[in-house]
């Protein structure tokens, strides 16, 4: 429902969705896993046509990732000056921490006259221990966490066309299996620093 008045150098209104199922965005964009929900936002625009400001909050309820049930996946957003300022969590279950995901991405639409500051992406995604199942989901079954202790942390800089991914993966005591393995992998202890070019195995250690 989208309501409000005003003209192209003065924005007022109010947009919201209920219940829209997450799939339609698979018309629009090509999305690197299968994800089922429905979308619930509310967003207040104004500003102008040529630089409009959006402030809203969106929640994707009884989402999946691949099959895997998720609790609830909910973000924070704003639109300003050509920059998306994005603070989002997603719970993997009720009894668990939250997967945190925060950041700016520069994006100027077609119509605006204005550009970012800087056309550099800044975005920080932590995974803390006890949402590490949520591998299970992203690898679609490939490499199960069992048990133990971890936290990964993935950071995007550079830009649309050319980002660069760094993160940091660290466990002590953990389990992991695979359809690929024979044995699982357990008390797997140590840090492994990666990019999209190179994993850098700082110390790792693991019983087969």
């Amino acid at each position: 429902e989208l309501s409000g008045s005003g003209d192209m150098l003065q924005l007022d209104g109010k947009l919201m969705v209920d219940n829209l199922p997450v799939e339609l965005v698979e018309l629009f964009y090509s999305l690197p896993a299968e994800v089922v929900g429905d979308l619930d936002a509310i967003a207040q625009f104004n500003g102008s046509l040529a630089n409009p400001l959006v402030e809203g909050e969106a929640l994707i309820a009884n989402p999946e990732l691949n099959g895997y049930a998720i609790e609830q996946a909910s973000a924070e957003f704003s639109y300003r000056d050509a920059v998306l300022a994005l603070d989002s969590e997603i719970a993997v279950n009720p009894n668990s921490s939250s997967i945190t995901v925060e950041g700016k991405v520069p994006y100027v639409l077609p119509f605006m006259t204005v550009a970012p500051r800087s056309d550099q992406l800044a975005v920080t995604a932590i995974a803390p221990n006890d949402t590490l199942a949520f591998v299970n989901a992203l690898s679609d079954g490939q490499v199960l966490w069992q048990s133990g202790q971890g936290e990964v942390v993935v950071e995007v800089g550079g830009t649309l066309s050319q980002p660069a991914v760094n993160g940091r993966a660290s466990f002590d005591a953990a389990t992991i299996s695979s359809p690929k393995l024979r044995n699982d992998l357990s008390n797997i202890n140590g840090e492994v620093l990666f990019s999209l070019d190179e994993v850098n195995v700082e110390q790792l250690q693991a019983n087969m």
